[in-house]
């Protein structure tokens, strides 16, 4: 919806604060609720609507701490006109740039600005600073005065800029009686600003100035123990030395999100255990020799929820949380159906920019729920991991950089090429897309439904993570959370038991032969699994079997008809290197898959 308030508003990635912690304005939904800092407000109120407007006019960027400590806890930008709320009193972001921690920036190219509007207007916390929120309505009453800067307050940011060596100290001794910025805070506004305080280090403290030695020394740090990572935005790009370092590590590389386990175990029965052999050419194979042949890390075999194979390699041990890669994919794509059963969303043919603002005006607005499910948005992508200008490689390289907002502005961004729903095209962005969705109906993280409505009554024995594309921002659906094995197998389970945890139900009734359907044939030599058709995220392989598939190898076999879940956790080595191991990857999987059938009969 266009402002009525022209001017105001702010940027995509700026954090908000709401209960369940910063998300990002543009993920800002109807119905959600968000905290309110102004003095006699209820601190808990609905989002009523959120105005997106082209702003070309001046901004102006609050470095962070020019107001205080935690405010705003990193920069901030906000056009000119957009009121602060300092003392009790609103006070236009233009009225006080002092060209040092708050500085002006010309107009430009257009800016898209998103304004909450709330029951009445307040102040709420963006980046730990009190801003403003839009009018309900023309007549209704601001929450504190609007005034100018006063000469204290000009005081204290002059006093600010020279403590944090923004500006050069004046000749002039600094007045005896400066305000305590702090103590002039109002309480709530103080209170939810530290809340958010942590998020920024702390501003490097003032020394008094020394006379310089002439032969000073710089001090020489104490050496410590450092681990070295990959760099995320490598995340796909790594040689096999690199591999299982990274995807074992993939919560010290990407920030991430707890997915909390339940109280109460689930315990897999172990039953007697198999020793399936598989044929590549003219030779049989066993298990470790798949194992060691395939570069594979960990795998798991139930049948009717008992395990009868358990294997681990390249330092994988039960209670490593390995990259999940793209089976998380299928694994976000159910909370989906929760979403449906709770009746947060009506059907699958809800368009996805009428849940997300962000996504208003791009080529989204034609894409429903169930094209982004079944990867037939139309929208231009590539997912060539090899071509660093890719759009997989962008997105990989925003998450890696950790930009806020920075993936929904790609997906934002990009044209469409097809009708949606006329043709399968592998999308990672558009399951990002699905994740930020989900957020948004449910008013709440994909790690909080996911730890909620299948976590915790599935009974997993450890709590997983979605990685983030920022710190504190939204998790990343598509890709890259981290599960240990055994609960990857779990979740299998909970799929062919078609979505029930015990005697209770988490999925609609239908909802798994919906999602295992064949809503789009597939040529089985255009994929790494050698499927035959595409369900609601979920490859679909010739024996009618459901598969997550994750990006170097991972994947999640789930076979209703012989209630067979196959878990494995892998290393492919991938160009240019794959091609000096001289193996058929892909065939070798499903030539292994053939031997654990025979095996459990």
């Amino acid at each position: 919806m266009t402002d009525s308030q022209p001017g105001l508003g702010l940027p995509t990635g700026t954090m908000v604060l709401t209960p369940r912690g910063p998300v990002p304005v543009e993920m800002l939904a109807p119905g959600m609720t968000i905290l309110t800092v102004s003095d006699g407000a209820a601190p808990f109120q609905p989002v009523q609507e959120i105005r997106r407007v082209e702003h070309a006019g001046m901004m102006v960027r609050l470095q962070a701490g020019a107001i205080d400590d935690a405010m705003p806890f990193r920069d901030l930008l906000l056009p000119a006109g957009h009121a602060l709320l300092i003392d009790n009193a609103l006070v236009p972001a233009g009225d006080l740039v002092d060209g040092h921690g708050i500085v002006a920036e010309p107009s430009g190219e257009p800016v898209t600005l998103y304004l909450p509007i709330l029951p009445r207007h307040e102040a709420i916390l963006a980046s730990g600073a009190a801003v403003e929120t839009g009018l309900p309505s023309p007549e209704a009453a601001s929450c504190a005065p609007r005034a100018e800067a006063s000469g204290a307050l000009r005081a204290i940011l002059a006093w600010r800029a020279e403590q944090l060596g923004w500006a050069a100290p004046p000749q002039q001794q600094r007045p005896a009686m400066l305000p305590d910025r702090a103590a002039a805070l109002p309480s709530r506004q103080k209170l939810m600003a530290e809340i958010l305080a942590p998020a920024r280090p702390p501003a490097p403290p003032v020394r008094e100035a020394k006379p310089k030695l002439l032969l000073e020394c710089a001090p020489v740090p104490t050496a410590q123990p450092r681990q070295i990572l990959p760099a995320g935005e490598d995340f796909l790009l790594l040689a096999p030395a690199q591999q299982p370092i990274a995807y074992a590590n993939v919560g010290s590389i990407f920030a991430t999100r707890t997915i909390a386990r339940g109280p109460q175990l689930r315990t897999l029965r172990r039953g007697a255990e198999i020793a399936p052999r598989y044929t590549i050419g003219d030779r049989s194979r066993s298990v470790n020799d798949f194992i060691s042949r395939t570069q594979v890390a960990g795998l798991v075999v139930l049948q009717h929820g008992v395990i009868h194979l358990e294997r681990y390699a390249l330092g994988l041990t039960p209670a490593t949380h390995w990259s999940t890669m793209s089976m998380v994919k299928s694994l976000t794509a159910t909370l989906v159906g929760v979403a449906l059963a709770e009746g947060r969303i009506g059907s699958l043919e809800e368009t996805v920019s009428a849940h997300l603002p962000a996504l208003q005006g791009s080529a989204y607005d034609a894409v429903s729920i169930r094209h982004l499910m079944t990867m037939s948005s139309g929208v231009r992508w590539s997912e060539d991991y090899t071509d660093r200008q890719s759009e997989v490689n962008r997105y990989s390289k925003s998450i890696g950089d950790k930009v806020p907002g920075g993936v929904l502005a790609l997906m934002r961004s990009l044209p469409a090429e097809a009708a949606p729903g006329t043709r399968f095209a592998y999308c990672t962005g558009d399951t990002y897309v699905l994740g930020c969705l989900v957020s948004a109906v449910m008013d709440e993280g994909l790690a909080a439904t996911m730890s909620r409505a299948v976590w915790g009554p599935a009974g997993m024995e450890a709590d997983a993570f979605y990685t983030l594309e920022s710190r504190n921002g939204q998790e990343i659906g598509g890709s890259r959370a981290g599960i240990v094995l055994r609960d990857l197998a779990r979740f299998g389970q909970f799929i062919l038991e078609d979505g029930m945890a015990g005697d209770r139900r988490i999925l609609p009734a239908g909802w798994v032969a919906e999602a295992s359907a064949r809503h789009f044939a597939l040529d089985p030599s255009t994929n790494s699994l050698g499927a035959n058709g595409y369900g609601y995220s979920w490859w679909i392989a010739p024996d009618g079997a459901m598969v997550a598939v994750g990006f170097a190898g991972q994947s999640l076999y789930v076979n209703q008809a012989t209630g067979t879940v196959i878990a494995t956790l892998s290393c492919w080595p991938q160009p240019p290197y794959a091609a000096a191991y001289g193996i058929d990857f892909k065939a070798e999987r499903q030539a292994f898959f053939a031997g654990v059938k025979a095996a459990l009969g």
